[in-house]
């Protein structure tokens, strides 16, 4: 027989025991419970994830278009070399095809293209300052190359102040000659033929077409009317420096020019029957140029008078007048 005590302590041992047996299970409990908790987290941290990946990825691809366009973007010039509706039937001669080719490799290093041209042992005589009109292709101011022809002295920059910015200019600030007579244009229109044919040997037959045409109108017209003939070629030169489908000799493409220039109702003439681009009215107001001996044109082909703007004498400009009136 146990004693009372001895009972007690095998009672505790089993209680003990089983204790011990219910906190495992309890425990595997609370485990599977935080290991279903953390599945739980984890698969919705993973659908985060997925969604926010899927949101990025769409942004992702709704920028990289964007991207690429800016990394590679390029012009759309398909409409500048297509021909136009009204001139899609018209073909260009090759002549012109060629000349429209140089122009555009030229377009690439007009300075060094200039250079080579003064480099060159059979240079035409031409002025330095017209060559990138030729160059680029635009119109030549004849009253320059006829003035460079007379003129002795050499070539300088010219230089004009706008405050505080000095604007540099290569030649002759105004042409000292201007182009009055059929005479003169032919100066003039030989050193450019020269010079053109220097340029572009291709259109030899071009230049010499177009000098008769315009020696035609000289000669089908009185002195007179002459200065007619010098704006009409004008007019002429510069349409087909603004186009690249236009060659001097095509003559049909040029009536509206003429008639213009030569009707009575024309709109290129003035009430006195002269040519707008002929000679403008010597003004009174004294030559500003002239005053600070900067004028490069002579007393009778200047538009102002060759005067002291000071007391009006043409002996002395106003910086060597003594007079302290001024001229009315």
């Amino acid at each position: 027989m146990l004693d009372t005590f001895e009972k007690e302590v095998i009672q505790a041992g089993k209680q003990d025991r089983e204790r011990k047996k219910e906190a495992p299970e309890d425990g595997g409990r609370s485990r599977e419970s935080i290991i279903s908790a953390e599945e739980s987290i984890n698969s919705d941290s993973e659908e985060n994830f997925e969604s926010e990946v899927v949101e990025s990825n769409s942004a992702s691809e709704v920028d990289e278009p964007a991207r690429k366009k800016q990394r590679g973007f390029k012009l759309d010039l398909s409409n500048l070399t297509n021909p136009s509706v009204i001139r899609r039937s018209k073909k260009l001669p090759p002549s012109l095809r060629k000349t429209n080719s140089i122009l555009a490799n030229w377009a690439h290093d007009p300075k060094r293209v200039k250079r080579k041209w003064l480099e060159s042992a059979f240079v035409p005589e031409f002025p330095e300052s017209e060559l990138y009109n030729i160059i680029h292709g635009r119109v030549v101011n004849f009253d320059v190359v006829f003035s460079g022809w007379y003129s002795d002295e050499p070539e300088q920059d010219y230089e004009e102040k706008l405050g505080k910015v000095k604007i540099k200019i290569g030649g002759e600030a105004e042409p000292a000659k201007s182009i009055r007579s059929s005479q003169d244009w032919s100066v003039a229109y030989s050193l450019f033929a020269c010079a053109m044919r220097f340029a572009f040997p291709h259109r030899i037959d071009e230049i010499d077409d177009y000098g008769n045409f315009i020696h035609q109108k000289f000669a089908q017209n009185v002195s007179k009317y002459h200065s007619r003939v010098i704006a009409f070629d004008k007019a002429v030169r510069k349409r087909v420096s603004r186009r690249r489908d236009l060659l001097l000799s095509d003559f049909d493409q040029f009536s509206d020019l003429y008639e213009g220039h030569f009707s009575l109702s024309g709109c290129c003439v003035n009430e006195e029957g002269s040519s707008t681009g002929s000679k403008r009215q010597r003004g009174l107001e004294c030559c500003k140029r002239w005053n600070f001996k900067s004028c490069n044109r002579s007393d009778s082909s200047c538009n102002y008078r060759h005067a002291c703007s000071k007391c009006g004498s043409s002996e002395h400009p106003k910086k060597s007048c003594a007079s302290r009136t001024p001229s009315n």
